[in-house]
């Protein structure tokens, strides 16, 4: 029994197989999978809002086979597995078919990672040691924005951080307490920030 899944964000994996790749490597594309029964499937990442594998039956061959959809996000078990009793016969990489999560504030994270450059999935508190959010679930660099919970605490720090940039124009360096010219240094030199930089 051959069976298909998904693991990472980038790696589809065929068990019980002969055939000569274990493990297709497929960052930013879909997997085409060719079996010996005529069957086709279609492996993608990710499943629409969710950090889950997505495997599509393009084509059913005369092979017994199994398609088990995967819907809850989980740390173990983050894929459609499809198990057929057939061989593979041939693989390719083609573009993405599954399209961007829907409302999905693409154009915000974007301008806020260049407001927060040096801050990633990377940096993140939620951030498991096994590269899962903790915080939302599914792999982390997988999580939409607007489920984020990293950006909007980033928005608020970057917001005291201006009020304090803004203030030096009408509050004298020496008239603050020592607290406050702490506070000022630390977030200027943290996020790198200038006067013409707006929320």
């Amino acid at each position: 029994m051959t069976i298909v899944h998904g693991e990472s964000d980038d790696i589809v994996v065929i068990d019980g197989s002969t055939y000569a790749e274990s493990e297709i490597d497929c960052a930013e594309k879909d997997v085409r999978i060719f079996f010996t029964d005529g069957t086709i499937i279609r492996v993608g990442y990710p499943k629409k809002n969710k950090a889950i594998w997505q495997i599509d039956v393009e084509k059913r061959g005369n092979a017994a086979q199994l398609h088990t959809a995967c819907e809850i996000e989980d740390d173990r078990n983050y894929s459609d597995v499809f198990e057929i009793a057939a061989e593979v016969r041939s693989h390719e990489l083609v573009q993405k078919k599954i399209p961007e999560p829907e409302n999905e504030p693409k154009a915000e994270m974007d301008k806020s990672h260049q407001k927060f450059s040096g801050i990633n999935c990377l940096d993140c508190h939620y951030r498991h040691e096994n590269g899962n959010c903790t915080a939302v679930g599914g792999f982390c660099t997988s999580v939409p924005a607007a489920y984020c919970k990293l950006i909007p605490e980033l928005k608020e720090t970057l917001a005291k951080a201006m009020h304090w940039v803004m203030r030096l124009n009408d509050l004298e360096w020496c008239e603050m307490t020592p607290e406050e010219r702490e506070d000022v240094a630390n977030f200027v030199k943290k996020y790198n920030l200038s006067k013409k930089q707006q929320l």
